[in-house]
């Protein structure tokens, strides 16, 4: 998006990059939002479907 495309998304918040977005939360309550997430994908795909996470492994 930063070459000036923008595409579908043209007036999207992360156009102007990642650094200024806050989406921060605690671990514990991003891990709970991804699971929960990841059951409702599960939940409505079709059989035929895929769902691909990359997940940040969270080292203690």
């Amino acid at each position: 998006m930063k070459d000036g495309r923008g595409g579908k998304w043209a007036n999207a918040a992360l156009i102007d990059g990642y650094e200024n977005y806050d989406d921060c939360m605690p671990a514990e309550e991003y891990a709970k939002w991804q699971h929960e997430v990841m059951m409702e994908l599960v939940r409505i795909i079709k059989d035929d479907g895929a769902v691909f996470h990359n997940h940040k492994q969270l080292w203690n």
